[in-house]
């Protein structure tokens, strides 16, 4: 029962729900080398570089769980004190649960205190939000000798400027990216495709002139080969004629200590 609800899970999230993990390890990997984690933590303890599928649990891929656990509890405490809280780094040998804990407290701490700064933000908000609204309710209570089809301000323009300048850096609205959104990677395709174009526009002008190079340089070699070779003409018949001399009177001299051999064997 507990493998078909397992497998019921699996099939609503959908079929590419086995391969989450793959994506996020590769993700995981990217913010790490971003955080300079190579030189702080890799290099700190003679560690070899994660690869992009270092934590996917998967049948078709050969884990070794005690340093994947090890791993994994050097870079939390490293994290943990990148986030500005002091974490003691754990010992290989340490008991895996009490580490755990430890690790999963500070995280808990860390939520919380994301937490608070969020609400002390809102709080500054809605007090700049009300120091704003003072000076036009005080304006509204004053009376006006002025017709009703007329409004004119009885703010100080130099006092509202200084309230602006003030309140304007809390008013900024930050959109965080979304790494899972489709459109970032849409643009991230466009740019390496430009890159990828820019770069083959100017290779292609580099192989254009080396092999008009290798062409000029090919045809001197050719000219320069027939050249060599008019020049040597008369000398190679030469040599070829006298070889054929050579054979010859290696032929003769052949039959002639032959027929010596011959005679010399025919008295005995």
């Amino acid at each position: 029962m507990a493998e078909e609800g397992r497998r019921g899970e699996e099939e609503d999230r959908g079929p590419g729900a086995a391969h989450r993990g793959f994506v996020l390890m590769e993700e995981l990997v990217e913010k790490l080398k971003l955080l300079n984690y190579e030189e702080e933590v890799l290099v700190k303890h003679n560690m070899k570089s994660l690869s992009r599928h270092y934590f996917v649990s998967s049948p078709y891929l050969a884990s070794n769980p005690g340093e994947q656990f090890y791993m994994f509890t050097i870079i939390a405490a490293w994290l943990i004190n990148v986030a500005g809280r002091p974490f003691t780094e754990p010992q290989e040998y340490d008991e895996p649960n009490a580490t755990v804990s430890n690790i999963l407290a500070e995280l808990r701490a860390l939520e919380e205190a994301d937490h608070e700064e969020e609400e002390e933000e809102e709080e500054e908000n809605m007090m700049d939000l009300e120091a704003l609204k003072l000076p036009s309710s005080h304006a509204q209570s004053e009376p006006s000798s002025k017709p009703d089809r007329i409004l004119e301000s009885t703010v100080d323009a130099a006092e509202w400027r200084l309230e602006v300048e003030r309140v304007l850096p809390q008013l900024r609205v930050t959109i965080r990216t979304d790494n899972k959104d489709w459109r970032i990677h849409l643009d991230q395709m466009h740019r390496h495709r430009d890159g990828i174009t820019s770069s083959l526009r100017d290779t292609r002008s580099y192989l254009d002139k080396l092999q008009e190079d290798m062409g000029k340089t090919l045809e001197k070699v050719g000219s320069r080969e027939k050249y060599i070779n008019k020049q040597l003409e008369q000398l190679i018949q030469e040599y070829r004629s006298a070889q054929a001399k050579l054979s010859q009177a290696k032929e003769r001299y052949k039959q002639a200590s032959g027929g010596v051999t011959g005679e010399k064997q025919s008295p005995g």
